[in-house]
């Protein structure tokens, strides 16, 4: 048999120092339809440490000639390297034609790569890559586990499911986070952390005061951590503040249009008397009802053993004849007293700091962890379980959902477990929270076109000034153009859709694994049949592993780093009538303590990466496709122009909402 001179470049990726190996790592090309091949190569040059991070080695290989080879299977010898060798790509020469075979994985003991365009399982003509497919998606299944079926003895039970790993180290090394990025989240930890003890420190032995609101501003000391003050707090206290952070804070979803005053609001309570009937009638009128989602679940207590209070506040916004949203009316507890503006000033204040203080531990709990972190990893994990790596879903998907893992793991431990900080200085319990909530989560809960027309806040007319909303709209356009021009590409027809086994599973393993163990669909579907339903399904997964996770997440050290504007816990009961005063509100706010681990935790989970990956950015050339390349960068045309009317429209306004802007929008979840 002939011979031939292979020239074989092999990059070893940068993400990890780990990634790089000693161990003995050979190749062997496999011809079209695997009837030839050239048996094993062992890449190795003489004297030469190869395979180190970041570093790209090339090998000239003598060997039988099979021409460019349509699979390459690379071996590692996982006895000497138990880490494995994160490999970036492998291209082969011969003469003066190549192919690359991008890699992006670890390579822990064999692994087949195929070279080509992304194709879907129904299409594919070459009946060995079809073979190694389905024996990749076999080993993918053994690797990328589920957690064990949690029954209701279990942490997890009542929770989307999520990969089985109890520490970050046990997660297969594909759901791990960079280097860099697991050092930025446990060095700002660190600070964090340092700065609690300082505060606790300095709380228990110094017994310092917090003796009116502005005491506040002087809670962190850490040097290396941002001291201004947020531009709002002048105004922090008044009615329109509390309206514009409702709608373009970090819980700007949980605004309903109300159709009818609940039980215990009269209309004699309210300044506008019998005409909030009329008002609500023009659908001026909205609600946030935490009281059907707080009654239930534990009260967290503080480091020193005494008892937080939330209250199960319902407040009722009227739109003024300014067009300004503006509270009304506050019900503190069931049966309770309804508080309004014409209550004393510290009455109607303390009602404003109860029922910012429950916003704060729903918006924790419901709409950041459950909402993005924990109903995305169902997602994440069935991507790796469902496709393979020629799968153009999987191409697509990859660089949205495959940090949501990492980050989970480590929040279940560090904020959900039984000994995390924020037990104290969260009012509700984290877990419980969590658990009710997803109790009550229903797949169009995730669809935020949904979300708007079901509560009713897409008027534009009537929330003139609800810029999350205006940009989540524009923001999902592009998203869904992008996720239509590639799909569009591998899926000609519906019949593409309903014949790819590969889709197939994982939708059914999304509804039935992820989210229906219990017993409850929650209404995920469990088969996609158009084009149509597809292009909506995935637009749904990029939007809230982005863009969804960044409204919620990256304000949160702005909005809750002046704690009167936002408490986490109080620490004394919801307040009667005629009781709110300077002192009661003083005594009722967090301690020193409570303020710091509030500080400190907001800001870890507010930080961005230093190697942040943004939205429309992609390093990893998943497609290797003209095409796709071309609906990428259409994709950042479309952002830029959102980024330029954002910032245009912000121009004009004192209080610039920024959280939105594609520029700041991480393409996945990794904090």
């Amino acid at each position: 048999m002939e011979t031939t001179l292979y020239t074989i470049e092999a990059k070893t990726a940068s993400e990890f120092r780990v990634g790089k190996t000693d161990a003995t790592v050979s190749i062997k090309l496999i011809g079209e339809k695997g009837h030839r091949s050239t048996g094993w190569l062992v890449l190795d040059n003489f004297w030469r440490n190869d395979f180190e991070f970041g570093r790209t080695d090339t090998f000239n290989v003598k060997a039988v000639d099979i021409g460019l080879p349509s699979v390459i299977r690379l071996k590692l010898d996982k006895v000497a390297d138990p880490y494995g060798w994160h490999c970036e790509m492998v291209t082969v020469s011969q003469g003066r034609v190549k192919r690359t075979f991008y890699v992006y994985d670890w390579v822990h003991d064999v692994m087949d790569v195929g070279y080509g365009r992304a194709r879907l399982p129904q299409h594919e003509l070459d009946d060995h890559v079809i073979a190694i497919r389905q024996t990749e998606v076999e080993r993918n299944r053994a690797e990328f586990r589920w957690n064990i079926r949690p029954t209701s003895d279990d942490a997890g039970w009542r929770l989307p499911r999520f990969a089985d790993a109890d520490e970050y180290e046990e997660l297969p090394r594909q759901f791990r986070i960079s280097d860099e990025q697991i050092n930025n989240f446990f060095g700002q930890r660190q600070i964090a952390l340092l700065n609690s003890l300082m505060e606790y420190a300095s709380g228990m032995l110094q017994k310092r005061k917090l003796n009116d609101f502005d005491d506040y501003k002087d809670c962190f000391f850490h040097p290396s951590l941002p001291n201004d003050i947020p531009p709002f707090c002048d105004k922090w206290s008044t009615d329109e503040e509390l309206a514009r952070q409702i709608l373009n804070g970090v819980n700007p979803t949980c605004l309903e249009k109300c159709t009818e005053l609940p039980t215990g609001f009269l209309p004699t309570q309210f300044e506008c008397g019998d005409e909030i009937h009329d008002q609500i009638q023009k659908g001026r009128v909205f609600i946030v009802n935490y009281a059907k989602f707080t009654t239930e679940g534990r009260r967290n207590r503080t480091k020193k053993g005494d008892r937080l209070y939330a209250g199960d506040p319902i407040m009722i916004l009227l739109v003024g004849n300014d067009s300004k949203l503006r509270p009304v009316a506050i019900q503190l507890e069931e049966d309770g007293h309804v508080f309004t503006p014409r209550d004393s000033y510290y009455d109607w204040l303390l009602a404003k700091l109860y029922f910012r203080c429950c916003d704060v531990n729903v918006h924790e709990w419901k709409y950041h962890f459950l909402r993005t972190h924990a109903s995305m990893e169902p997602f994440a994990v069935a991507v790796f379980r469902s496709f393979s790596r020629r799968h153009p879903l999987y191409k697509l998907l990859r660089p949205h959902v495959h940090t949501v893992p990492a980050i989970n793991t480590i929040a279940r431990k560090n904020l959900l477990g039984p000994t995390a900080a924020t037990n104290f200085f969260l009012s509700l319990n984290g877990l419980d929270m969590a658990r009710k909530a997803f109790q009550d989560l229903r797949f169009k809960n995730l669809h935020i076109l949904s979300v708007f027309d079901q509560q009713g806040t897409d008027d534009k007319e009537v929330l003139s000034e609800y810029f999350y909303r205006d940009d989540a709209l524009l923001l999902w356009k592009a998203v869904q153009n992008y996720v239509t021009s590639v799909i569009s590409i591998f899926y000609s027809e519906d019949q593409d859709v309903a014949d790819d086994w590969e889709l197939d599973n994982f939708v059914r393993m999304v509804a039935t694994e992820g989210f229906g163990y219990d017993g409850c669909d929650r209404g995920f579907p469990l088969k996609l049949e158009s084009i149509d339903k597809l292009v909506d399904y995935m637009t749904l997964i990029v939007f809230n592993c982005s863009v969804q996770h960044a409204a919620s997440n990256f304000g949160q050290f702005e909005i809750y780093k002046f704690i009167p504007n936002a408490p986490g816990g109080m620490r004394l009961p919801p307040h009667k009538k005629g009781e709110g005063s300077m002192q009661r509100i003083m005594d009722s706010l967090p301690d020193n303590v409570m303020a710091s681990l509030q500080l400190g935790t907001a800001f870890l989970l507010s930080t961005y990466a230093p190697n942040e990956v943004y939205l429309g950015q992609f390093p990893m050339n998943l497609f290797d496709d003209a095409r796709v390349d071309q609906a990428q960068a259409q994709f950042r045309r479309e952002l830029k122009t959102i980024s330029n009317l954002i910032h245009s429209r912000n121009k004009n306004l004192k209080f610039p909402y920024e959280y939105l802007l594609p520029e700041k929008i991480p393409i996945s979840i990794a904090v």
